[in-house]
């Protein structure tokens, strides 16, 4: 898929009318990042440093601590759907910093202004 595929893709998703701006901002991640899904559901608003809209750098980062894959309110001891646990491939407590795109910068910060992601929200994505 090329940058301009990706483009058109994310912003029909963006136009869905139910949950389209939360989907938009979940997909933007997963495509601007590389970031597994499980570890995009964990992310929260303060996992993220933003740069200010008139700063000359626009590229954001992401403090990637958690992972909270889909795994069924049967299989887990809370009755939640999702569970919590630490990244693939690392030790436990360890976090990883990745970069994020200007363009993913642009989304987030959107998302964030349009009350779409809150601190603190407990099960939502990006």
């Amino acid at each position: 898929m090329n940058a301009d595929q990706a483009a058109a893709l994310l912003d029909w998703i963006r136009r869905r009318p139910r949950g389209g701006t939360r989907l938009h901002a979940f997909f933007a991640t997963l495509y601007y990042c590389a970031l597994r899904p499980e570890e995009a559901v964990a992310m929260r608003v303060q996992d993220v440093t933003l740069p200010g809209p008139d700063a000359g750098d626009q590229w954001c980062e992401l403090l990637i601590h958690t992972a909270t894959p889909e795994v069924g309110e049967q299989w887990t001891d809370t009755g939640e759907i999702h569970e919590e646990r630490e990244l693939k491939g690392r030790a436990e407590g360890e976090t990883r910093t990745v970069p994020g795109d200007p363009a993913l910068a642009r989304v987030l910060r959107q998302h964030v202004e349009d009350g779409g992601w809150r601190p603190h929200s407990p099960g939502t994505s990006p």
